[in-house]
């Protein structure tokens, strides 16, 4: 079935635009600031984990759905909302977003639980940034995902709906559970198009939505979980209970769909009779078996929403672990295989790291984790899809649970291109309700391939265009090698040897990152090793249009070959602490060239660049074009900057390396050590960034 859906039409816009100032509305004036110690007084939302940082605030939680009453739905509302709301930010700020409702719910299923809202926002002040949030009688939770601040929450931290915790996923401690997923049928069972190219650049690039038909069950344990945490007693009424149940899995599959909407223009709707399947006294589920439970899942979904009437089942339950067919989204034998299990399933670790997974799994992505050890071990790596190292840390990967070999503590919300290419075939051909959203997928281009000297540095330039004029373009370059698992190291001739980080609108990836390199002074670090032997590293660049009318992506491929006749290139000047510049000064900059003229590198020319802030970008050209010969004299500039750096990069090439140690610019550094006093234990903290490091400026006059 297909439908044209939510594309722009500039009579309709114009139209619309009229009463834009009719509902606008700055929101901060629903919310006011406060604190922990003051929030903490009130009886608090179970929540799994705490942040390490989080602001607080006070939310007229009224008023905020009286003025949502005027959010035009999605489907219907052409050209841009009229109604702006204001939502606070874990860097102590205000965003304001264009809001539009948008259910994830059948029209019969929001009609039984109009207490039950989901919307959809856009960033007026960043675009590209977008917000899915929901409103329930538990409150208000809310997910944002930005190129330049991450992912970022709002969810009640008192029972009273009254008081919220604003937070950044970085700052979520690493899971503390002992979780594993399985796969079931993996290169078996799943129902592909046998003419697909798995090799070639698939990605969510036709302009269509693909919306699938959900059935949540959950177990009468999941059910108590919830209901409970909403503050019910067992005295209450099923349909009570029944409502704070639903009300749970809405904001879980909100938020999944607000990054499958984005990385694959998938949506999900919960069926319309969803309710039946939310037991409160009594199932038919083993709750702590996961083999058994996959199994019961799809027969009491099948006997109750009926075959015809999904096209994904999964169940929620509080068993420990994760468990799914792989592509077995709208098989008739297999679609309501999938389960999600956790003793605390709220937060963004059970919505993310696991819902998310478990069904991407049904959707036709296996494992992408290439380590080796604590759960990465044994039958769950996947041998074909293996391109992240250690744990890996994107959706389909095991970020947190491979200890020693863990990336991150948790995952980041998003697919690695691997995933996106298995999915892709998974519902190319599929059974969904495939909408029309006139968004023109953006073209990617990584750039040409560059033979590299080893041990060096290097960096990744790529470009998109777009005939929509999108501005809103995200950029993820990911490794694409397989090879044996485990740790990798410099020697390591197959397999990856660089993690993915989500997309950013920098177009340049520098490997390792720069503000590892100010600390690592231009060697490998553990997740991003340098090659010292001669191999090719394939990279593939992802292109993210961000486009809430439903994503469109791009991806494209270049070759960085190693070649061990030359590095490794290295920066020898500027070595020492202490060092201070002044304008107007001479000073000589000078580099290991490793025979970076020749070995087929043939570099003749480089840029020397100067960072002022530490190293964490280079902004100002010290000289550019000159010759690749070791040394050169360069003039000091007048700007005042405690902590600089220099990097020597190759002209026509993707090489570079920076000076180990920071420099004065104009400015004096010192070092003072305070005492302080805790307890009886006397504790020396230097002052700085870095202990031992950087002090308090003094600026020459």
């Amino acid at each position: 079935m297909k439908h044209n859906y939510l594309r722009n039409s500039l009579v309709l816009v114009a139209v619309f635009l009229f009463s834009l100032s009719g509902f606008s509305q700055k929101g901060k004036g629903f919310w006011n600031e406060t604190s922990l110690s003051k929030v903490k007084m009130k009886e608090q939302v179970l929540r799994k984990t705490m942040p390490a940082k989080a602001q607080f605030y006070t939310l007229n939680l009224d008023a905020l759905k009286n003025e949502l009453q005027h959010a035009p739905n999605r489907k219907t509302t052409f050209g841009p909302s009229p109604v702006i709301i204001d939502f606070p930010t874990a860097n102590s700020t205000f965003e304001s977003f264009r809001v539009k409702e948008a259910s994830v719910m059948e029209k019969e299923l929001q009609d039984k639980f109009p207490e039950i809202r989901t919307y959809i926002g856009e960033s007026v002040d960043t675009p590209g940034t977008t917000m899915r949030f929901s409103i329930t009688n538990q409150g208000l939770h809310t997910m944002s995902m930005s190129s330049n601040n991450g992912t970022q929450f709002i969810d009640p931290f008192s029972k009273d709906g009254a008081n919220y915790i604003v937070y950044a996923k970085r700052d979520l401690p690493a899971l503390d559970q002992v979780w594993e997923c399985a796969v079931e049928g993996e290169d078996e069972t799943m129902d592909l198009d046998s003419n697909f190219d798995y090799n070639a650049y698939k990605n969510a690039n036709d302009g269509k939505m693909r919306e699938y038909r959900l059935a949540v069950a959950t177990t009468i344990e999941y059910s108590a979980f919830h209901w409970q945490a909403a503050g019910l007693t067992a005295a209450a009424t099923e349909a009570q209970k029944k409502a704070a149940v639903l009300a749970a899995v809405v904001v879980t599959i909100n938020r999944n769909n607000q990054i499958y909407e984005r990385d694959l223009s998938v949506t999900m709707t919960l069926v319309a009779n969803n309710d039946a399947i939310i037991f409160i006294n009594s199932d038919n589920f083993s709750n702590d078996n996961a083999g058994s439970l996959i199994n019961e899942s799809h027969t009491v979904i099948n006997n109750i929403i009926q075959s015809a009437n999904y096209d994904i089942g999964h169940t929620f339950s509080t068993g420990g672990g994760g468990l799914a067919a792989l592509g077995s989204v709208c098989s008739v034998n297999s679609k309501g295989r999938g389960i999600t299990g956790s003793p605390q399933p709220v937060g963004d670790a059970y919505d993310v790291d696991y819902v998310a997974h478990e069904l991407g799994h049904q959707f036709g992505a296996p494992h992408t984790f290439n380590g080796n050890a604590g759960n990465c071990g044994g039958s769950n790596r996947s041998a074909s899809n293996a391109y992240e190292p250690g744990s890996g840390s994107t959706i389909m990967a095991y970020a947190g649970i491979c200890a020693p070999q863990n990336v991150q503590g948790n995952s980041d919300a998003y697919f690695h291109q691997k995933s996106l290419q298995m999915i892709f075939a998974t519902i190319n051909n599929s059974c969904a309700n495939e909408i029309t959203t006139g968004n023109t997928a953006p073209v990617a281009n990584a750039g040409g391939d560059y033979i590299i000297p080893m041990s060096t540095p290097y960096k990744l330039t790529g470009a998109s265009t777009d005939v929509d004029g999108t501005t809103t373009h995200t950029y993820t370059w990911e490794q694409y090698d397989l090879g044996p698992a485990g740790l990798p190291t410099e020697t390591t001739t197959l397999g990856p040897l660089v993690r993915s980080y989500p997309g950013t609108s920098e177009t340049t990836r520098y490997i390792p990152r720069l503000v590892d390199i100010a600390i690592s002074g231009g060697v490998s670090t553990a997740w991003e090793k340098l090659s010292s032997v001669q191999r090719d590293l394939k990279f593939r660049l992802t292109v993210r249009d961000n486009d809430v009318v439903g994503g469109q992506t791009a991806v494209d491929e270049m070759t960085a070959s190693v070649t061990t006749a030359a590095g490794p290139f290295v920066v020898t000047s500027q070595d020492a602490t202490g060092i201070s510049w002044t304008s107007g000064d001479t000073e000589t900059i000078t580099w290991d060239v490793a025979n970076t003229t020749a070995a087929g590198i043939d570099v003749s020319h480089v840029n020397i660049l100067l960072s002022t802030n530490g190293g964490l970008s280079y902004d100002t050209v010290l000289a550019s074009n000159v010759p690749n010969n070791g040394s050169y004299g360069v003039t000091v500039p007048s700007t005042v900057a405690p902590f600089c750096r220099v990097m020597v990069e190759a002209v026509g090439n993707i090489f570079f390396n920076v000076n180990s140690s920071n420099i004065s610019l104009n400015s004096t550094v010192s070092e003072t050590c305070n005492l302080y006093e805790s307890g009886a234990i006397a504790l020396a903290i230097p002052d700085g960034v870095q202990g031992g490091g950087q002090g308090q400026p003094v600026f020459h006059s």
